[in-house]
């Protein structure tokens, strides 16, 4: 959430001595968790601290979760710790829901942007019901955060930790003034990383279309709880809006803060040669 919104809320949360601030949106499906020194955990790293817990209800062998292309490869590697596969899906609230509806063996996600889904177990009924109830549920988040937050602080401190380890820069956007001069950006920017040593990924492992473009220097596309990064690695994912006419939507987490900020220098360079606008942030 923007940091002006929740301003405020970060002054109260300092202020108060409290262990843990939690913000939502103004619709309530997203959710952000700030450590109470006013420190933020991202969404893929808070899903690791809490996977532990969700996986006693999802014990069997070869269970797996969704994280999405967004998702820090470090927080990838440690929800693989929990014993689950862990593989990349594209953005969107239908989109993953139906494909947890779709695969049993699939019994959550995160999406970088704050959103948590769950297959949760049919609710007991006379009519004898079987189908998964696959959703968002921001207050079964918030509550489980809460929990184990509160009985395990050392998972969130080593996490943050991790975290601490990466940079970030956020998503942010350009418009354009039509879909050919966007799409060409696109296509530059992909080639330019490409040229550096970057591979593109646009299907998830089921053969869907992510809807996107996930590049990575230094990182395999298949993580698990052994993985090797490089010491330079990037990850830069680039996706057109669906909602917003002329958008195109990037982020970028790194290995150092050099790295991330020269990325983003980069990208911003390439997209003004096809008449991008100012940075838009929403």
């Amino acid at each position: 959430m923007k940091q002006d919104v929740i301003r405020h809320g970060i002054r109260e949360l300092l202020a108060g001595n409290f262990r843990l601030g939690i913000f939502f949106d103004g619709d309530g499906d997203r959710i952000d968790f700030y450590r109470g020194d006013g420190t933020y955990l991202s969404s893929s790293f808070v899903y690791a601290a809490i996977l532990p817990q969700i996986r006693k209800r999802f014990p069997e062998p070869g269970m797996g979760i969704f994280a999405d292309l967004k998702s820090n490869p470090l927080a990838v590697m440690e929800m693989a710790r929990a014993g689950v596969r862990v593989q990349v899906i594209r953005n969107g609230h239908s989109q993953i829901k139906n494909s947890l509806f779709e695969d049993p063996s699939m019994f959550g996600a995160v999406e970088e942007s704050a959103h948590f889904y769950e297959a949760f177990p049919p609710p007991v009924s006379a009519h004898g019901g079987t189908e998964r109830f696959c959703t968002e549920n921001t207050l079964y988040v918030a509550l489980l955060v809460s929990r184990v937050w509160h009985e395990h602080p050392e998972r969130f401190d080593a996490l943050l930790e991790i975290q601490a380890c990466t940079s970030r820069e956020r998503e942010w956007g350009y418009k354009f003034p039509s879909d050919d001069l966007r799409s060409a950006a696109l296509d530059a920017v992909r080639a330019h990383f490409e040229a550096l040593g970057a591979r593109a990924m646009t299907r998830m492992p089921n053969g869907y279309d992510l809807e996107a473009t996930l590049m990575r220097r230094g990182i395999p596309f298949d993580i698990d709880a052994h993985t090797k990064l490089a010491p330079d690695w990037l990850q830069v994912c680039q996706r057109v809006s669906q909602s917003e006419a002329g958008l195109a939507r990037w982020e970028v987490v790194a290995a150092t803060r050099e790295i991330a900020a020269e990325a983003k220098r980069q990208i911003a360079a390439i997209v003004q040669q096809f008449q991008a606008g100012p940075e838009y942030q929403g």
